[in-house]
């Protein structure tokens, strides 16, 4: 099982200060043959919200700015979620490209559906540096949060505390830019076709 601890948040200006950065590092065999952008996340959490930091190293492609458009097909970075997976495999996604526009979703593999949400409650902040130096690559990131009353919609309240599991995955994707590649955290099947709704290749996450 890919596990990921997540440490609670002491400062709240710099709130990855001790998360140790997971790499997204499973390419399906359905990308470009050779393309792997240099993904990671960062994860942490307070009493109000689960909060990551994910960055590629990549020159993106992103066009889409409408919430809820097609922006798995733009270069984007994406979380899958269950906040309560002893009680069933729902999940809630959000999917987020290069220009902080974003994708929300809520069911489980078979029956996911889109969420209206005002965008704003996620506090996306994404973040280009493409002026790459010679010791330095460029990348682009967003932060994001997922806050628990938010979400209280799906999974019921959520009081976070040390040692509660969460299941879910990470991926990076660009499925219509020039090298399209499906990048994941816990390694979805290779053996079937390449999409990210695959809850059984979930792994956990841990409040430390």
């Amino acid at each position: 099982m890919t596990t990921y601890n997540a440490p609670k948040i002491v400062d709240a200006d710099d709130p990855f200060e001790n998360s140790p950065p997971a790499a997204i590092s499973h390419y399906h065999p359905d990308g470009t043959p050779g393309v792997a952008p240099r993904c990671e996340f960062w994860a942490a959490w307070d009493d109000t919200a689960l909060r990551f930091r994910m960055r590629a190293y990549e020159l993106p492609r992103a066009w889409r700015t409408e919430h809820n458009s097609g922006v798995w097909q733009d270069s984007c970075m994406e979380c899958f979620i269950n906040l309560t997976p002893r009680r069933d495999d729902n999940y809630f996604n959000i999917e987020i490209n290069a220009l902080g526009t974003a994708l929300t979703g809520f069911g489980d593999d078979s029956t996911s559906a889109l969420q209206t949400f005002a965008p704003g409650i996620f506090g996306i902040k994404p973040l280009l540096f493409l002026d790459a130096l010679p010791t330095t690559e460029a990348y682009w990131q967003i932060e994001f949060c997922l806050p628990f009353a938010a979400l209280a919609k799906f999974f019921g309240p959520v009081k976070p505390e040390k040692g509660m599991v969460f299941k879910a995955n990470l991926y990076k994707i660009g499925d219509e830019t020039a090298a399209p590649h499906y990048g994941s955290w816990s390694e979805v099947d290779p053996t079937v076709r390449a999409q990210f709704h695959q809850y059984r290749s979930f792994g956990e996450i841990v409040l430390g």
